[in-house]
């Protein structure tokens, strides 16, 4: 998909495949990891923000709106063509 995807995301996704990030992402630690990596690149986050612990404290919500939004994502992806 090099030809309709932006390059810094090709040269991006060679490490996302590698490291299997979407498989990880089912696990906090991954998640804990990617707040932390945007958290240091992210000039307008403090070193103090607490990212991981609200996204563990709004966790449940955060599960519902994944299961409204996700099945709408589906059926979309299934509906493009590329």
């Amino acid at each position: 998909y090099g030809d309709i995807l932006p390059s810094q995301f090709c040269s991006m996704f060679m490490y996302m495949r590698s490291e299997n990030w979407f498989f990880n992402y089912q696990f906090k630690w991954m998640i804990e990891r990617s707040f932390d990596r945007l958290q240091n690149r992210a000039t307008y986050l403090s070193d103090n923000t607490t990212v991981f612990k609200d996204f563990e404290k709004n966790y449940t919500e955060i599960g519902r709106s994944y299961e409204l939004f996700f099945p709408e994502l589906k059926a979309f992806t299934k509906s493009i063509s590329l």
